[in-house]
């Protein structure tokens, strides 16, 4: 057989048409010579636009003779790929048996034929779940270090397998566009883990990567964390948010039975520890939750004290049975526990805070934290935090007082204006607040009549103005409203066993 080309340069001898993206290389007869017409295949010679390998960078170019080419064999484009899976292929133009293939790799597959790569099962099961795709030719690309990919151009979306993985998740959307901004597998998050889901809220959407997450929200749209465990938060900060729309009474009563809270004991800790536990936190972690300076000792491996002054580590907890230091297994994942202290957040510098973190807040102005909250929104253009408490004493649902009382609330009656002075030891109005709650979270919330401790909603603004306050009487220290924001280790929300925890 001579070695010819054909119009777009590619060698006969293994001539390598679309098909090789569904069955492999193309063999023809010996009595096969010479040059193939220039816009021409010899699988559809009809086709006047030859759209191998060759062209492209390997992605299949199609054009509107396309629909000639169909119309000839006389089949619609369905059994046109069933045609390209057979292990020869007809084409009325061309003699029996002229292009014969020699299967090895499918991209469209019968049942029965060849087992599914995992990019073809996760396409197959965003068909099945609904989704649109109309693109004439995917082609699963392999990747540098061994892993796969697919681009879906018509959701947009692409489909990604690491190298080894058993399975393959989408991207798609601003996550995606985010994703690929930061160099996409090859980047500082690596391949993806889940296909996108729900994040904290029914307003909020992440993927999970080997090395971070991306989460997107309507207000703030992508927001990039490099930490796994902004994940488990989600799942935390969501549990706060499903009892904030509980009635209080009923919030309160669900923590205290789930958690076995003795009656008159402050519980905002223990309603913390609820939340986490949602989010997968170890119980062995939980226990330290229920005041704050059992979350000092947590965010700081025990060298903070109760006013935040750094002290001899009071307690060294090691992994079993390795024997080895808390602290030292988190650094070696580089997922360890981290905490801001007031100076830090008074200084105005940008903080890396995601839903589901730890908030301890100093309500008294004893110069410590007297309070526990968790992070529901962080808005870091306007520094509004916005947090949610159990044994709180903020803001509520509107929505949660029309299921109590009715539709028809009455100010003084089932709820009061929000104050337009600052609390004792606040800087920032209740009434400040409410508006913050309601233009950058989209709540709307009312100040409730006075009650007994509830699930509440709230938050500060993290300027130097909204958190400085005087000396407290009892304290040459200055405070802040808020003291400490902690952020939990990965290895947190995981089984371990522990010495001396």
């Amino acid at each position: 057989m001579d070695k010819g080309k054909c119009g777009c340069g590619a060698r006969l001898t293994r001539h390598r048409c679309n098909a090789k993206r569904f069955h492999g290389e193309i063999s023809f007869y010996e009595n096969h010579k010479g040059h193939l017409p220039a816009g021409q295949c010899p699988t559809f010679p009809c086709v006047n636009v030859h759209f191998c390998v060759a062209q492209a960078s390997g992605f299949l170019a199609l054009s509107a003779a396309r629909e000639k080419c169909i119309r000839h064999l006389r089949i619609g484009y369905q059994s046109l790929l069933a045609a390209l899976t057979r292990a020869s292929m007809w084409n009325p133009d061309m003699p029996a048996g002229h292009g014969s293939v020699e299967p090895r790799r499918a991209s469209v597959i019968r049942s029965g034929e060849r087992r599914m790569s995992a990019i073809q099962v996760k396409l197959a099961q965003l068909r099945a779940n609904g989704w649109t795709i109309t693109d004439l030719f995917l082609v699963e690309t392999p990747l540098p270090d061994g892993g796969a990919m697919m681009i879906l151009p018509s959701v947009p979306a692409t489909i990604f397998q690491a190298p080894g993985a058993a399975m393959a998740f989408e991207v798609h959307g601003a996550i995606l566009g985010a994703y690929t901004a930061q160099g996409g597998p090859a980047g500082t998050l690596g391949y993806p883990e889940s296909d996108e889901v729900g994040w904290y809220d029914s307003h909020s959407r992440m993927s999970i990567f080997q090395r971070g997450v991306i989460g997107w929200t309507a207000a703030q749209g992508t927001i990039i964390h490099n930490d796994k465990v902004v994940h488990h938060l989600g799942l935390a900060a969501a549990r706060a948010y499903q009892l904030l729309n509980l009635a209080t009474a009923d919030a309160s009563a669900t923590v205290h039975r789930e958690e076995n809270i003795a009656a008159g004991v402050n519980w905002c800790g223990y309603a913390l520890a609820n939340m986490m536990k949602a989010g997968g936190m170890d119980k062995a972690h939980t226990a330290l939750f229920a005041n704050t300076q059992g979350l000092l000792d947590y965010g700081s491996y025990y060298t903070l004290d109760i006013y935040g002054a750094s002290r001899p580590r009071a307690r060294v907890t090691k992994m079993l049975p390795s024997g080895l230091d808390i602290r030292d297994a988190h650094s070696a994942r580089r997922s360890q526990r981290r905490i801001v202290l007031w100076p830090e957040i008074q200084r105005e510098t940008p903080l890396d805070i995601a839903p589901g973190d730890i908030v301890l807040v100093d309500h008294d102005a004893g110069g410590g934290p007297d309070h526990i909250q968790i992070v529901y929104h962080w808005h870091p253009a306007q520094r509004v935090l916005t947090t949610i408490d159990g044994n709180g004493g903020s803001f509520v649902l509107r929505s949660v007082l029309e299921r109590q009382f009715g539709a028809q609330l009455r100010p003084n009656v089932h709820f009061r204006p929000a104050p337009t002075t600052p609390a004792a030891g606040s800087a920032v109005a209740p009434a400040t607040k409410q508006q913050h709650l309601r233009a950058l979270d989209g709540l709307d919330v009312l100040w409730p009549m006075p009650q007994a401790g509830y699930v509440s909603i709230g938050c500060h603004v993290l300027t130097a103005a909204g958190q400085v306050n005087p000396p407290a009487p009892t304290s040459t220290a200055p405070h802040s409203r808020v003291f400490a924001i902690i952020r939990p280790s990965i290895m947190d929300f995981e089984h371990h066993r522990y010495q001396n925890i």
